[in-house]
């Protein structure tokens, strides 16, 4: 999995820029991930939210999944749901949990239903 995180994603994007915009196809992964630290201040109105919004169509283009970590309110979690955003983790969804109780949770777990509130 990649993770872009809030410092790379400059130079990511000034790399691709450069380069031929056929090498993205190749890149072997299938996941973006956005780090906590440039969701947490994702608003209407943030430059961030046009840059994850890009990101989000090129990644949607491509095929991949695309996961925002550190939701931490409804507000986010609907912003990014209005952008299409696959997967989100965070506070809002869950406190963090020892290895034991995730692994039972998710045991417990009907295939069935989602985790998601």
């Amino acid at each position: 999995m990649l993770q872009w995180k809030p410092c790379c994603v400059g130079n990511i994007l000034n790399s691709v820029w450069f380069a031929p915009t056929c090498l993205l196809k190749e890149f072997p992964f299938n996941t973006i991930k956005f780090d906590r630290s440039f969701i947490k201040d994702l608003s209407v109105n943030s430059k961030n939210l046009a840059i994850i919004n890009a990101i989000i169509t090129l990644g949607k283009g491509l095929n991949l999944h695309i996961v925002a970590e550190g939701v931490e309110s409804e507000q986010l979690k609907n912003l990014l749901e209005t952008l299409h955003c696959n997967y989100m983790q965070g506070n809002f969804f869950s406190l963090a949990v020892p290895v034991v109780e995730a692994t039972n949770l998710l045991m417990r777990q009907d295939p069935t239903t989602s985790l998601v509130k």
